[in-house]
C-alpha cells in the first residue's frame, strides 16, 4: 500500500469492527464515499483523476482552484461492465438488441444503465418483463375443436310496480266496434184517443200501435188488412212522424264512422234548413245533397187513387251548421285534441277557431287520388319553450286530423303520413286519405289541416297538452312486473367439433407472460479506498 500511486483505489478490510474509522485507515488513503473536497486539499489526486466523478476545480498544479468529487463505491461491488459487452451474442443470451428491448417499470432502457463512469444511474437489481403469446394456423384445412365451461345463467335483477289511478275510459280505450246503420225513414207516436170499431187497419211501418196491436207504421201508409171488407173509422186521433234524410238528400241521421262538418262554403248550395227550401235535382257537391225530386207521386190503393202532390216547406227548422258533434268541454273532458290556441266561442282549444288551423297552399291534387304530398320544405313543427331552451314537436299535422278544401269530400280525414328527404327545408310529406278527392280537375289547391270532434269524449283529464303525462295516462289496477330466467339452464359444458369457422380464431395473448429476474448479489460489507497524498 506505501508504493501504490495517487488514485489507486483497493478494497479496506478494516481494522476490527471500526475499519471505516479516520483512526484506522492508513496514512495517505480516504474512502471512497463520494465526498466533495477542495482540490488545493489534494493536488496530487486531482491531477490523477480530476473531475472524473464530478466537480468544477480547475488551475495547473498544484495551485488548483474548486472542488472535485471523490468516487462513490459504498455499498457496491467493482466490476468492469461495458456498453460493448450487450453487443456480443454470447451475452445476449437470443434477446437481440439488448440496449433498447429490455427496459424497466418506468420505460428506462437497459443500455442506458451501461455508460459513461457507471455513475449516473444505479443499476437495478430486479428486472420485470412481459412476453406475448402469438398462435396462428398455417394450414387452413386444419379444424379446432373445443369447449364451453362454467356457463350459468343468473337471474335479471329487474322488478317494478306501476301504479294507476282510476279514471273515465275514453275513445283512446273503446274497442272497435260499430252500431246498426238501418233506420226508418218514418217513424210515428201515436197521440189522443183512437176510437176504432174493429181491428182490421193497418199503417204500415215497424212501428207498433201502443192500444191497437193490429195497427203498425209501414212508410207512412195506411192501408186495410186483405181480410178486412170494411174500413174502421179514426176519430180525433193525431200521429206524429219524424222523417229521416239520408247522406244523399238532408243527411239528418249522420252516422259516426267518420268526422262531419256541415259549412256553407262560398259558392255551395249547403241546405241550412231541414225539409231543404229548394228542392232541387241538380248535382250535389261536396256540402249539399240534393232532393229526389219537386214532387210525390202516391200511387194509389184500394180505397184511394193515385195523385201527385208537392211536400209542405213551411215547416223548416234551421239545420245543424259546423262540425258535428259539436265541439263540448264536459266533465273537464272533450270531444276533441289539440291544445294551447287560447278560447274561441267560449270554449278552450276550440277546433272552430281559425287560429288551430294549418294551411298549406300550392298542393298538387290528381283526379280521384287517396294520397297528395305537400310541397317540399313545408314546415310542421310547433314550437315549445323560450330560447335558447326551445325545441320543435312535427304535430301541425297528424293522422286523424281533417282535411277541408274543395277537392276533398267533407270529413276526409289523415289515415297515414311518410316523410322522405334529410332536412327540414326539403322534407317532403305524403299523406294518405280516407276518401279519394272529388276535384273534376288536377291541378294546385290549398289545403287547410282542422281537429275534428269525436262522437265519445276522450280519455284526458285536466292537461289536454299531448306532452303532458296525463294526456296519456289510464286505468289499470297496481300490477308488478318481475324478469326471470325461467327455464333457461344451460349445460355446464358445450363441445364444439371446429371452432375456426364463422368469427372463432385462435387469438393471440398480448402479455400473457411475467418474467421477472433478480440479479441481486450476496451481500458484502468493504470500503474502498483511494490513494489520495
Amino acid at each position: 500500500m506505501k508504493t501504490a500511486r495517487i488514485g489507486t483505489i483497493l478494497p479496506w478490510g478494516g481494522d476490527g469492527g471500526s475499519g471505516n474509522t479516520a483512526a484506522n485507515i492508513p496514512k495517505g488513503w480516504a474512502i471512497c464515499d463520494g465526498q466533495t473536497v477542495d482540490a488545493h486539499e489534494y493536488p496530487l489526486l486531482f491531477s490523477e483523476i480530476g473531475t472524473t466523478y464530478g466537480g468544477n476545480a480547475t488551475g495547473v498544479f498544484p495551485n488548483y482552484v474548486g472542488q472535485f468529487i471523490f468516487p462513490k463505491l459504498t455499498n457496491r461491488v467493482m466490476i468492469d461492465l461495458e456498453s460493448s459487452y450487450l453487443d456480443d451474442v454470447k451475452y445476449q443470451y437470443g434477446q437481440g438488441n439488448v440496449k433498447n428491448v429490455v427496459v424497466d417499470a418506468v420505460g428506462t432502457k437497459f443500455g442506458d444503465y451501461i455508460q459513461d463512469y457507471g455513475t449516473s444511474k444505479v443499476i437495478k437489481t430486479s428486472w420485470s418483463a412481459n412476453a406475448d403469446i402469438d398462435f396462428s394456423l398455417s394450414d387452413p384445412n386444419l379444424k379446432l375443436s373445443g369447449k364451453y365451461t362454467n356457463m350459468k345463467m343468473t337471474d335479471p335483477d329487474f322488478s317494478a310496480t306501476i301504479t294507476t289511478l282510476n279514471r273515465k275510459l275514453g275513445v283512446n280505450h273503446t274497442p272497435g266496434h260499430n252500431h246498426p246503420g238501418n233506420f226508418n225513414s218514418a217513424t210515428s207516436s201515436f197521440f189522443g184517443p183512437a176510437i176504432f170499431r174493429g181491428s182490421t187497419v193497418a199503417i204500415s211501418g215497424s212501428t207498433d200501435h201502443p192500444v191497437c196491436s193490429p195497427v203498425k207504421s209501414i212508410n207512412h201508409t195506411c192501408s186495410l188488412e186483405p181480410s178486412a171488407s170494411e174500413a174502421e173509422s179514426w176519430q180525433q186521433g193525431r200521429t206524429l212522424i219524424a222523417y229521416y234524410g239520408d247522406e244523399q238528400h238532408e243527411h239528418t241521421l249522420p252516422a259516426g264512422d267518420k268526422f262531419h262538418e256541415f259549412v256553407s262554403d262560398a259558392g255551395k248550395d249547403y241546405w241550412s234548413q231541414v225539409p231543404a227550401t229548394d228542392w232541387h235535382t241538380g248535382t250535389p257537391t261536396r256540402n249539399s245533397p240534393q232532393a229526389g225530386s219537386q214532387t210525390v207521386n202516391y200511387t194509389g190503393s184500394a180505397k184511394t187513387n193515385a195523385f201527385a202532390y208537392t211536400p209542405s216547406k213551411t215547416h223548416q227548422i234551421p239545420a245543424w251548421v259546423g262540425l258535428h258533434p259539436r265541439p263540448i268541454l264536459f266533465g273537464n273532458r272533450r270531444n276533441y285534441y289539440g291544445h294551447s290556441k287560447g278560447t274561441f266561442n267560449n270554449l278552450i282549444d276550440n277546433p272552430e277557431n281559425p287560429a288551430n288551423y294549418f294551411t298549406v297552399a300550392s298542393v298538387t291534387v290528381g283526379l280521384a287520388v287517396s294520397e297528395i304530398s305537400l310541397p317540399a320544405g313545408t314546415d310542421i313543427r310547433t314550437s315549445h319553450g323560450t330560447a335558447p331552451n326551445n325545441w320543435f314537436q312535427y304535430d301541425k299535422i297528424h293522422p286523424w286530423m281533417l282535411i277541408d278544401g274543395d277537392c276533398f269530400a267533407k270529413g276526409t280525414y289523415i289515415t297515414e303520413i311518410t316523410r322522405t328527404g334529410t332536412a327540414d327545408a326539403n322534407y317532403v310529406y305524403t299523406i294518405k286519405l280516407s276518401a279519394n278527392t272529388i276535384n273534376t280537375a288536377s291541378g294546385s289547391f290549398s289545403i287547410i289541416f282542422k281537429q275534428g270532434t269525436y262522437i265519445s269524449s276522450l280519455s284526458s283529464i285536466g292537461d289536454f297538452n299531448p306532452n303532458s303525462t296525463t294526456f296519456t295516462s289510464h286505468n289499470h289496477s297496481t300490477y308488478d312486473i318481475q324478469m326471470g330466467r325461467g327455464s333457461l339452464n344451460p349445460p355446464a359444458t358445450y363441445p364444439l367439433n371446429d371452432i375456426s369457422v364463422g368469427s372463432v380464431y385462435p387469438e393471440s395473448l398480448n402479455d400473457a407472460l411475467n418474467i421477472i429476474v433478480d440479479t441481486d448479489q450476496p451481500s458484502m460489507v468493504i470500503v474502498y479506498l483511494i490513494k489520495a497524498y
